[in-house]
């Protein structure tokens, strides 16, 4: 935009002094389609359901869309969800997530706390802070910087919207 351009001095100085200058260094940071599925390690995440669609999803267990988005799964049987756990840094959610990934049924464990039902936490072991270490990594890797976020199929879902992740799923069911 031109200075001229704009109808508020304000948005102007804000647009002129912060983001025109950095405009020509900005690079686009979109994953380019497939990559997310055939380069993260799925085995390392939590595996929920066995449905024939792969949902890629990550997660905060003290996130109110989030658990919003893992009651909307609760009850399907289309979906296979991977679901990475990240804290930003928040103990009481690494606290949560270190339960989650160190049960030996991670899926209960899962819904467990995201229902609410339970605020339990676990001691830590080294494997299991290495793999929430882990999480936090691919995560960062990702670009996520707020939850809930989902890969299904090559399409990219931030936040609990779910009438477009209903909508993906079924153009996903129908082919």
């Amino acid at each position: 935009p031109q200075a001229g351009a704009c109808r508020r001095a304000s948005l102007c100085r804000l647009l002129t002094r912060f983001l025109l200058p950095s405009w020509g260094r900005m690079k686009s940071t979109a994953i380019p389609p497939g990559v997310v599925l055939t380069t993260l390690p799925l085995d390392k995440a939590v595996k929920v359901g066995n449905g024939p669609i792969t949902v890629i999803e990550f997660s905060n267990p003290d996130c109110g869309h989030c658990r919003r988005a893992s009651k909307f799964f609760a009850d399907r049987e289309d979906v296979t969800r991977y679901v990475f756990l990240v804290d930003f840094g928040n103990e009481k959610t690494a606290a949560k997530n270190r339960y989650i990934l160190a049960s030996t049924d991670r899926a209960a464990a899962y819904h467990e706390v995201m229902s609410g039902a339970s605020s339990a936490v676990s001691s830590t072991t080294g494997d299991t802070d290495q793999l929430l270490n882990e999480h936090r990594q691919l995560a960062a890797r990702m670009q996520v910087k707020g939850t809930p976020q989902f890969w299904i199929g090559d399409t990219h879902v931030k936040g609990a919207d779910l009438p477009a992740i209903e909508a993906l799923l079924a153009q996903i069911g129908r082919r």
